[in-house]
């Protein structure tokens, strides 16, 4: 199943609005999941520099996202897929 990002405007000055803006997500995913769609929420991020919120979600199609965000009262300004490759093996420091 495909992976999306929901990219949002937040301002610094509303840095603390992350929190509730992944609980509405993560709710409206579970609310989503509920009636039988196939979604998940997974995770969401600020990133300061560029006063963006981003929210990671697990859909068959971006119209689910954005219908997501809808329920969530959530603007997203785009969704778009993501790939992601995860490492076979934790990249850490040798030990010294």
């Amino acid at each position: 199943m495909p992976s999306y990002i929901a990219e949002s405007y937040l301002s610094r000055t509303r840095r603390a609005e992350l929190a509730s803006q992944a609980t509405r997500a993560r709710d409206a995913a579970i609310a989503l999941a509920a009636e039988g769609l196939d979604v998940a929420y997974l995770r969401s991020a600020f990133v300061p520099e560029d006063e963006v919120c981003l929210h990671w979600f697990i859909a068959p199609s971006p119209a689910t996202v954005t219908e997501l965000g809808r329920l969530a009262k959530l603007e997203f300004d785009r969704v778009i897929e993501e790939l992601e490759q995860p490492t076979e093996e934790p990249c850490a420091p040798e030990p010294a």
